[in-house]
């Protein structure tokens, strides 16, 4: 059975964060993860340039340039988010329905980026970098999500949060976290 981490973050990620995403991405690799990202620039780009294994969740088809088509089994990319994130988003989302298409297809696509492609299976945790370490832009609504359903965040502009994940895997090495 797969185990899953949301990489996710502002496009405004400064790149030495991008060595710190690498560090943590390429420890879960061993450990087995699953990326679930949305490929925007910067943190997503980040993870997914690491990640053995993934599943991107765009919000069209040809964002930023993405394949179209999955690279393998481990690699996987969604061109579109469903109907059923639409509706999560719009149950979640202030004002969802009067937003413009694009930006409901960006925040109906985080939708999967937490819970998957059938909605139903929950990432373990979400690692993300926002300015500040604020909840804000479009990754909020991914944090809002995950942190509604106990789902622990790290952001990596918090100190104590990146201190706090790189324990867990000190202290869990060879076993899933959370």
């Amino acid at each position: 059975m797969d185990i899953f981490y949301a990489g996710i973050g502002s496009r405004e990620t400064p790149q030495p964060i991008r060595q710190r995403i690498h560090f943590f991405a390429d420890r879960l690799n061993a450990l087995g993860y699953v990326l679930r990202s949305g490929g925007a620039d910067g943190a997503d780009d980040f993870f997914e340039e690491r990640a053995n294994r993934f599943e991107i969740y765009l919000p069209w088809k040809g964002f930023n340039d993405r394949p179209r088509q999955d690279i393998s089994e481990q690699k996987r990319y969604f061109q579109e988010p469903t109907s059923q994130a639409f509706e999560i988003a719009s149950k979640n989302i202030q004002r969802f329905s009067s937003r413009k298409r694009g930006v409901q297809l960006l925040l109906a696509r985080n939708m999967h980026q937490v819970l998957g492609f059938d909605l139903k299976t929950p990432v373990n945790f979400v690692i993300c970098w926002t300015p500040e370490a604020k909840v804000q832009g479009g990754t909020a609504y991914a944090i809002r999500l995950a942190k509604s359903l106990n789902i622990p965040v790290f952001n990596l502009a918090n100190i104590k949060h990146d201190e706090a994940l790189q324990k867990e895997l000190d202290m869990h090495p060879q076993q899933t976290l959370f």
